[in-house]
């Protein structure tokens, strides 16, 4: 399972008045859209950036015709359009992990999946919350870092209660490209972090 933070809807009328956004406007389908069109060539965004850290494997792994994956599930911390830092959601009364708390936990829980990487901060840091992880986020990026400098050969396994279940967690910055030193700690730590990742994948 791959985390990221928010769906980047391109349409800006959007971002400007969300009371315009469509009543049925379905997230799901929404990502598999743009999953589809990024495959066709149709689209750019943030799906070629992820495909690159797992070599090319995630868009390889979805299938056109079946709009699924089989070993890769690709899903959001926030699940409606908009823009996170605009601060929307605290000006309207309404938790920012709210779209976590009901529909991301039901994943987990529906899933189950083994591995759970997660890109970006607020993803991130909800996810390790959900482990009962004591210390921020970034002290996580360390820790994953350590065990590159030390050949470890296997991701540890963290308990999620509310879920029932264990998995193999990893936080990464996200890959927008927006911080400078989040790409640059992509593009130098991913590439050996991912060797871990793989082999968990190849199981």
């Amino acid at each position: 399972m791959i985390i990221t933070e928010q769906m980047n809807i391109h349409e800006k009328e959007w971002r400007k008045n969300p009371e315009k956004i469509p009543v049925d406007w379905d997230s799901s389908k929404e990502l598999l859209n743009i999953i589809r069109q990024t495959k066709e060539g149709r689209r750019i965004g943030i799906i070629p950036k992820i495909n690159m850290l797992f070599d090319g494997k995630f868009l390889d792994d979805f299938d056109v015709e079946d709009m699924s994956f089989n070993k890769y599930y690709w899903t959001h911390f926030i699940k409606c359009p908009g823009n996170v830092r605009s601060l929307k959601f605290e000006r309207r009364g309404l938790a920012l992990n709210i779209c976590a708390e009901t529909f991301l936990l039901k994943e987990i829980r529906f899933f189950r999946p083994e591995v759970i990487v997660s890109m970006g901060g607020l993803a991130s840091k909800w996810v390790l919350e959900k482990t009962e992880y004591k210390n921020e986020w970034t002290d996580m990026l360390w820790e994953e870092l350590e065990w590159v400098i030390k050949g470890e050969r296997q991701i540890p396994e963290r308990e999620i209660p509310e879920c029932d279940h264990r998995a193999k967690i990893i936080v990464l910055p996200h890959p927008s490209g927006i911080n400078p030193l989040a790409t640059l700690l992509n593009k130098k730590f991913f590439p050996k972090l991912k060797v871990l990742i793989l082999r968990e994948l190849r199981r």
